[in-house]
């Protein structure tokens, strides 16, 4: 089992604008080369705050739509079933250009109509969340359970800056690390993913320039 960590960020360490607002960071070089990541992950993780900011697809289709059963699974950390049920991953789901949902919710959560709407549009629901007082609880055995639940043995995760700040405070989780850091500028209004708290060890083992962009990848150490 392989956990990836992945995001495009500004010079000054921000991955989005103001209140969340999606800004445009990586180039077309590095946009493909984050496909073809996808291409290779068994499923492409993503939090709810992401899914309802951004609407992402969350399918590889640069430069041109891959194929069903090339498709990772895309799964959605959503505690509080915030997700549209008119969400694009369900629309693709649908459409037969993406593979059926997942989103991952408290363990033991209560049934809700909002909840059996998102299985009726053919959403999984899988509880295997936890939580402490700082927020979610973090920890490879929760991975452990997707993969015994799904069969998956690679994940891409690519945000957002609640889940990335998360992970990256969390002790042992993450395996590799791969940046795309983007020759721009947002300012003190972005969203940064710069934490106070506990940082892994990251350790240099490549970096490539695509198009205006620079793309490092790190393997990730004990905290």
């Amino acid at each position: 089992m392989e956990i990836i960590l992945t995001y495009a960020q500004s010079l000054d360490a921000c991955i989005a604008g103001k209140e969340g607002k999606q800004i445009r960071l990586s180039c077309d070089e590095s946009m493909a080369m984050t496909h073809s990541l996808r291409l290779l992950s068994d499923a492409i993780i993503v939090g709810s705050g992401t899914l309802l900011n951004d609407n992402p697809g969350l399918n590889a289709r640069i430069p041109s739509l891959a194929a069903l059963e090339d498709q990772p699974t895309p799964v959605i950390i959503d505690p509080h079933f915030k997700c549209p049920v008119n969400a694009k991953i369900i629309e693709n789901y649908k459409r037969g250009i993406g593979r059926a949902p997942i989103l991952l919710t408290f363990e033991g959560a209560k049934s809700t109509q909002k909840l059996l709407d998102l299985e009726k549009s053919g959403v999984r629901i899988f509880g295997v969340l936890t939580c402490s007082d700082e927020g979610l609880r973090w920890d490879r055995s929760i991975f452990d359970k997707i993969t015994k639940e799904f069969g998956f043995k690679r994940y891409m995760i690519e945000g957002g800056a609640t889940v990335i700040r998360s992970l990256l405070s969390s002790k042992n989780v993450v395996d590799k690390l791969i940046v795309t850091v983007s020759p721009t500028l947002i300012g003190s209004d972005g969203v940064s993913i710069i934490t106070d708290g506990d940082r892994p060890v990251v350790r240099h083992r490549a970096s490539k320039q695509f198009g205006a962009d620079t793309v490092f990848i790190c393997d990730v150490g004990e905290l």
